[in-house]
C-alpha cells in the first residue's frame, strides 16, 4: 500500500514536468538556469524539446514571451553513430517548445544521441522587465534500446473478468462459493470465457488468495475498487483494488534502465472512485469527491516509474505487475510502457521537487534531463461494475469550468472558455438563480 501511494504521489508531480519552475520567496540565491525537457523515443518522430528558465515567485509565468534570442541560438540533436542530425526551432506560439525542422526525421533502435543546444538567453532575475543576456553551452548524451516489446497476452486477476467478483462477495455469494461453488459457475458470462475457471479457483477467491486468467489485447475488463482485505501474490494483505495485472515483456537487458509508465483514457467515458480516494473520502466523512477536484484534464496521466532493479518483484523486468488501482476510467483505456535509460531513472528519483539543488541531470550546463526510450503498448476496454457509481467526466468538466470561470471573474478578469469550456455560461455562479451544475452539484 505504502508503495502504490508514493507512485500515485510521483504521478501528480510527473504532470508538471514541463515547467514553470519559480523559485520560492526569498530564494534570491537559487541559480537562474535553463533547464532542458527532452523525450526522444525509437521508432518515432523526434518529439518537442522543451527549454524554459527559473523565474521568481512573483511573476506570472506567460509561456508565449521568448526569452531565447534565436537568431543568436541553435539547437539539434545529433547522432554520435552516424551522420544524422536534426535541426529545432521555437514554436510560434509557446515559447517554451522548440519543433523539429524535419518532420520525417526517425528516432532509430540501438543508437546514442547528443542534444546541442547553444543559448543566448535572458538571465535577468527580473524577466521579462529587464534584460541580462547569457549565453550558454547546454550538452547531454542519451540512448535508445536496442529492443522493447510486450506480448499481446496478459494476466489479469480473475475479479476483474467476472462482474459479480468485481463488485466485492456478499456474504450469500461466499456461503455458496463454501457450499456449492459449481452453483457460481452458472451465474456469470465469464465462465464461458474462462471454461477453465474451477471451483477451486473460486475457493481461492473467497479465501482472497490471487486467480489470474489469460487475456489479450483489445479485451474488457472490470474496474475493481472493492475494499476487502486479499492477499497478494507474495502474501502481503491488500485490498482487492490493488490486485494486479502482469504483462510479459521483452527488453533490452544492456541498456535497461527502468519502466515509466502512461495510461491514455476516454476523456468522455466516467471516473470511478479508487480504493485510495475511497480511504480519504472516508476519513473526511464524505461519500463524494469534489466535482472539480475530481475532474482532469486531457486524456492521460502517468502511472508508474520503475527503476532498474524491483526487489519486490521478483520476475522483473521480464514480467511487469501493474495495480488495478491505476484503472479508474471507463472505456478506452490505453497502457502505454516506455523502456527508459537509466539517466532518466536516476533524474527523476533524485528530484522530487524542482529546486533540490542535488538532484541528478545529464544536461552540461544546465539543469533538467534529455532521455531516450522505447515504447510499446496494449489496449483494454474497461466497464463500470453495475453497483459501482460512476461521475461522467464530461459532468466533472462543465463544473471545473463554472469555478474557474467564477475565479476569473472575481479577481476582476475577463473569462474566455476555450475549446475545454465551450458553451459553458459565462456569468458567475452567483449571478444565476441555479448553482453549478454535474453529479455533485459542484
Amino acid at each position: 500500500m505504502r508503495h502504490i501511494l508514493t507512485l500515485l504521489a510521483a504521478a501528480t508531480l510527473l504532470s508538471s514536468c514541463n515547467g514553470p519552475w519559480n523559485t520560492e520567496v526569498g530564494d534570491e540565491d537559487v541559480p537562474l538556469n535553463v533547464r532542458v525537457g527532452g523525450f526522444i523515443v525509437a521508432g518515432t518522430a523526434f518529439d518537442t524539446l522543451w527549454l524554459d528558465r527559473t523565474q521568481p515567485f512573483g511573476r506570472a509565468y506567460d509561456s508565449s514571451l521568448a526569452f531565447i534570442d534565436t537568431t543568436r541560438s541553435r539547437v539539434r540533436i545529433h547522432r554520435l553513430d552516424q551522420d544524422q542530425t536534426v535541426e529545432y526551432r521555437m514554436a510560434p506560439g509557446n515559447r517554451r517548445a522548440w519543433l523539429v525542422t524535419d518532420t520525417s526525421a526517425r528516432v532509430a533502435w540501438g543508437a546514442r544521441y547528443r542534444l546541442e543546444a547553444d543559448l543566448v538567453w535572458n538571465a535577468s532575475r527580473d524577466f521579462p522587465v529587464r534584460t541580462e543576456w547569457r549565453t550558454s553551452r547546454l550538452r547531454a548524451e542519451t540512448y535508445t534500446p536496442t529492443r522493447y516489446d510486450l506480448a499481446d497476452t496478459l494476466a489479469a486477476p480473475v475479479e476483474a473478468m467476472c462482474s459479480f467478483l468485481a463488485d466485492g462477495l456478499s456474504e450469500d455469494e461466499l456461503a455458496l462459493i463454501r457450499d456449492r461453488p459449481d452453483s457460481l459457475l452458472r451465474k456469470d458470462g465469464c465462465f464461458q470465457m474462462f471454461p477453465a475457471l474451477s471451483a477451486g479457483d473460486l475457493r481461492a477467491v473467497a479465501e482472497g488468495r490471487p486467480v489470474w486468467k489469460l487475456i489479450r489485447t483489445g479485451d474488457s475488463a472490470y474496474l475493481l475498487t472493492d475494499r476487502t482485505e486479499v492477499t497478494d501474490e507474495v502474501g502481503n494483505k491488500v485490498t482487492r483494488g490493488f490486485r494486479q495485472y502482469a504483462f510479459l515483456q521483452r527488453v533490452d537487458e544492456k541498456g535497461f534502465g527502468g519502466i515509466l509508465g502512461i495510461q491514455g483514457f476516454d476523456p468522455h467515458g466516467e471516473r470511478v472512485i479508487d480504493p485510495v480516494t475511497a480511504s480519504f473520502l472516508e476519513a473526511l466523512g464524505r461519500t463524494h469527491p469534489d466535482s472539480a477536484s475530481f475532474y482532469q484534464k486531457g486524456n492521460s496521466r502517468t502511472t508508474i516509474l520503475y527503476g532498474k532493479y524491483m526487489p519486490d518483484q521478483t520476475m522483473f523486468p521480464d514480467t511487469l505487475l501493474f495495480s488495478a488501482v491505476y484503472m479508474i476510467n471507463t472505456g478506452r483505456t490505453s497502457l502505454r510502457f516506455y523502456s527508459i535509460d537509466s539517466l532518466y531513472a536516476e533524474y527523476s528519483r533524485t528530484n522530487p521537487d524542482e529546486l533540490k539543488p542535488e538532484a541528478y541531470t545529464n544536461v552540461r550546463g544546465g539543469e533538467g534531463f534529455f532521455t531516450g526510450a522505447g515504447s510499446d503498448s496494449i489496449v483494454l476496454h474497461m466497464v463500470r461494475p453495475k453497483s459501482v457509481r460512476g461521475y461522467a467526466i464530461d459532468s466533472l468538466r462543465i463544473v471545473w469550468c463554472e469555478k474557474e470561470r467564477d475565479r476569473v471573474l472575481d479577481d476582476g478578469g475577463t473569462w474566455s472558455p476555450g475549446d475545454l469550456c465551450k458553451g459553458v455560461d459565462s456569468t458567475h455562479t452567483s449571478d444565476r438563480k441555479k448553482g453549478g451544475h454535474g453529479p455533485m452539484g459542484g
